[in-house]
């Protein structure tokens, strides 16, 4: 056992960084007087879960008893549904949380705690750029979100924006002027947008890093009619107009406009995506809402023709003639399955896998 004791420093850090239980690290450290500073550099930068305040009033004793181990502090774990936060947990979050912290996860439904949050960093000057992560809030108040969003902009991974008249509210944000400014964001939700697919792309432009993107709601607007393009035409623009994002992975597509050049815009942007989702009602322009358009449906259908998995569902309006439906069907490749009378009314479900 003396050998043991006598394990030189880099070998006993090797050793305790395989060690995941932090109550095991803490038995290390009483276990040897030598083994004491490392097992605590060691255990202190390993992942600390808070739960209760007995377990911040915990946390806080130990380190006033020795506050040099403050700085060791790496990953701080939060599961606090309460939306009250007890006095304990605020002074443990003014003790702990500092510009060496790396990641704050978990869940926390208080507004009081993301306020702390924001006031320790404004007082320590610092833009917390180490900080990966911060604790997803649960609360009612979308308010702190955007709060947090803005101050910690390297911890946000995923955002979901659903755009508002700024004219009519303000507290509006220019979110799309921020976008390059989150290097950290691999997940984009934008719902309930009026918009054309050349105002998404400059909406979208300065997100180098996604590997999911979601639209949800996302149309021209009442009172537009999309800009209609040739295949042609929309890839001369785009070769133009459009920069080319190779990490994006997966595309989700729900309630959003339905016309081939929107598609065409995302396959050319998104040229390495291995999966796409589409469920939609089918939308048509104004001028061509009573016409079957098979060529529109071949440009959607083959814009996502290399895609190795794809599920799309559209909703097909009982005006159109299920008869050239199944026309085109017979066309096509792929797998399509058509259900009539869906969900008890005169309309027919197209299923493509």
């Amino acid at each position: 056992m003396t050998a043991a004791f006598s394990l030189p420093e880099e070998l006993l850090l090797s050793i305790f960084n395989h060690i995941d239980s932090v109550a095991q690290l803490a038995q290390c450290r009483l276990t040897c007087a030598r083994w004491n500073s490392t097992a605590a550099a060691v255990m202190f930068g390993k992942k600390i879960t808070i739960k209760t305040e007995d377990q911040a009033i915990k946390l806080q004793r130990h380190l006033l008893q020795d506050p040099s181990k403050v700085s060791l502090i790496r990953h701080l774990h939060f599961q606090l549904s309460d939306y009250d936060l007890p006095p304990a947990l605020e002074q443990l979050m003014h003790l702990v949380i500092t510009p060496n912290i790396q990641k704050l996860s978990g869940f926390v439904a208080s507004d009081k705690f993301f306020t702390a949050l924001i006031a320790i960093a404004d007082k320590t000057h610092s833009s917390f750029d180490q900080l990966k992560d911060v604790p997803e809030y649960i609360g009612p108040n979308e308010g702190i979100s955007s709060k947090v969003h803005l101050k910690f902009k390297s911890a946000i991974h995923t955002l979901r924006l659903q755009i508002v008249n700024a004219a009519i509210d303000s507290s509006y944000i220019p979110w799309y002027q921020l976008l390059d400014q989150y290097p950290n964001l691999t997940t984009f939700t934008l719902e309930s947008v009026p918009i054309q697919f050349k105002r998404l792309d400059t909406a979208i432009k300065r997100c180098h890093h996604l590997k999911s993107l979601s639209l949800k709601g996302v149309e021209p607007g009442e009172q537009s009619i999309p800009e209609r393009m040739s295949k042609e035409q929309l890839i001369s623009w785009a070769t133009s107009h459009v920069e080319k994002e190779k990490a994006l992975q997966t595309i989700s597509i729900d309630e959003t406009a339905f016309y081939p050049e929107f598609f065409e815009y995302l396959q050319f942007k998104y040229p390495n995506v291995s999966t796409v989702s589409i469920e939609k009602r089918l939308w048509k322009p104004a001028h061509d809402i009573n016409s079957w358009v098979a060529e529109d449906f071949n440009r959607v259908l083959d814009a996502f023709k290399a895609v190795s998995q794809k599920q799309i569902k559209l909703l097909l309006p009982s005006r159109f003639h299920v008869g050239l439906v199944v026309e085109f069907v017979a066309t096509r490749q792929e797998s399509i399955r058509l259900t009539t009378a869906f969900q008890g009314r005169n309309q027919c479900l197209m299923t493509i896998h």
